[in-house]
């Protein structure tokens, strides 16, 4: 999820976990990773570790909550811009791997 404040949102259920700020009107490659074993998040920009977490003790792969990208649970706020090549993968990418597809296209 995006916000107006210019911060980028990951969230399960009631917890959240915002990183940011990131720059209006240029592209950004954002990677969101959960490794289910350790229940830690890792958010990384533009190929870079940006932040981590451990305070996510909700299993993904049983969850009842929505899958929702570029707005929040509510429906009322909305991300104006462009989301482009989103992938979901079965499993938790290395940081050679999130490297390596931030410059898949140069």
């Amino acid at each position: 999820c995006f916000n107006n404040s210019r911060h980028f949102q990951f969230r399960i259920g009631d917890r959240a976990l915002t990183f940011g700020p990131y720059a209006f009107d240029v592209w950004h490659h954002v990677v969101v990773t959960f490794n289910v074993d350790s229940q830690t998040v890792n958010c990384w920009l533009d190929g870079e570790l940006f932040s981590a977490s451990s305070q996510f003790p909700t299993d993904i792969t049983t969850s009842d909550y929505q899958l929702l990208m570029g707005a929040n649970a509510d429906l009322d706020e909305h991300f104006t811009g462009n989301l482009d090549d989103v992938r979901i993968f079965d499993y938790v990418l290395s940081q050679a791997q999130i490297f390596a597809l931030y410059h898949e296209d140069e």
